[in-house]
């Protein structure tokens, strides 16, 4: 069946080349642990979002900020969580 919108293939592409790294430059892998959220995802997992939400205010800046500096282009840091 032939599709044309981009959430959809960019899924099904997420479920045959797998996730890579996606805090990093790894373009695919066998790292199946990721998905695409959608809005009723949110929804139907509230308290989980809001566990995740406790996870990440424990997080210390220095980390944090890290993590943040991972999505520039250029940026090869890394930090162990």
């Amino acid at each position: 069946e032939l599709n044309s919108s981009g959430f959809k293939i960019a899924e099904e592409d997420l479920k045959l080349r797998g996730s890579g790294d996606y805090l990093g430059h790894k373009q695919s892998g066998a790292n199946h642990n990721f998905k695409l959220a959608t809005p009723d995802d949110a929804l139907n997992n509230y308290d989980l979002v809001r566990e995740s939400m406790n996870c990440v205010d424990k997080i210390d800046e220095e980390s944090k900020n890290k993590l943040i500096k991972r999505w520039e282009k250029d940026s090869t840091e890394t930090i162990q969580l």
